[in-house]
């Protein structure tokens, strides 16, 4: 059994991976949603600003079992799969105007992110908080995500309500609503008739991150309201990627029970929205907690 706590086992990795390479490897302290902390490997390259953090958390499991060496080599080569070939300019993410069509929008829990969401621009949305994220195309390996915290939020001179706004609008045609049976291949809400509809869709983004802030875009659920007749829908939160939405009246109680259960046993800690169900009512075109 592994007898060195987390913290431990990171500085153990760093001196390792700094022996092997001969460079400066740095363990950080990093919040994650819900109030999740986990510890990051960060190498630091000579005239660079940029590298990938590789988190600890995932080979403290297997070092028992494989051991030291394994575990640096394994990520050695998630580093230099990763590690971008040059530094990023960082003056235009200083100036809202440059960065303003990149803003996009998470939703995550309030309750359970209050201490993070001291250090960022937010709104609240019911139990939830609409977080702005800055979203990188083609970076270090695939799409990213950075969280606007209050200094960079201060350096722009704008408001939260405009920031909020302008993330919303940028992702108002980005929702993907499919049929819970045609998920897998991505069939797009279509159906002109309730004949045609199947009882539970999901409602996400195209790169099904952070979408369930998909749901905020009303007109779609009436959409799907209209067309199957229905006043009211349902809506589940199945994580901060993704949302269910239920077209049949459901007991409230079961279901927040079947919501516990999926929350507790099977969706990832830092991933939870909430353990409330909402309701869309197509008269008011509003959402409430159910």
């Amino acid at each position: 059994m592994n007898t060195m706590t987390m913290m431990e086992f990171a500085e153990a990795v760093r001196v390792e991976i700094e022996k092997k390479i001969d460079k400066k490897a740095v363990i950080q302290r990093i919040n994650k949603n819900n109030g999740i902390e986990m510890y990051g490997l960060t190498i630091l390259e000579a005239e660079m600003n940029i590298s990938p953090t590789i988190y600890v958390e995932p080979y403290y499991e297997m070092y028992e079992a494989v051991g030291m060496e394994e575990i640096v080599n394994s990520i050695m080569h998630v580093y230099e799969l990763y590690k971008p070939n040059h530094s990023i300019d960082v003056e235009p993410f200083l100036n809202f105007t440059s960065v303003k069509d990149k803003l996009a929008v998470k939703l995550i829990n309030y309750e359970k992110n209050e201490e993070q969401l001291k250090e960022i621009p937010y709104s609240r949305f019911l139990d939830l908080a609409i977080v702005p994220v800055l979203r990188l195309e083609n970076f270090i390996g695939g799409q990213a995500t950075i969280t606007v915290k209050n200094n960079l939020h201060e350096t722009w001179g704008v408001d939260t309500e405009m920031i909020i706004k302008t993330a919303l609008e940028n992702i108002r045609n980005d929702v993907s609503i499919n049929s819970i049976f045609d998920c897998i291949g991505g069939i797009e809400f279509e159906c002109k008739e309730a004949s045609d509809m199947q009882e539970l869709y999901v409602m996400t983004n195209s790169s099904k991150l952070f979408g369930a802030s998909t749901m905020l875009w009303t007109d779609r659920l009436r959409e799907i309201a209209d067309v199957a007749g229905k006043d009211t829908l349902t809506i589940i939160p199945s994580s901060i990627h993704e949302c269910l939405i239920l077209l049949e009246e459901v007991e409230k109680e079961e279901m927040l029970g079947v919501v516990e259960e999926v929350n507790d046993s099977i969706v990832d800690t830092q991933e939870i929205l909430s353990y409330n169900i909402y309701k869309y009512n197509r008269l008011s075109d509003t959402i409430t907690i159910a």
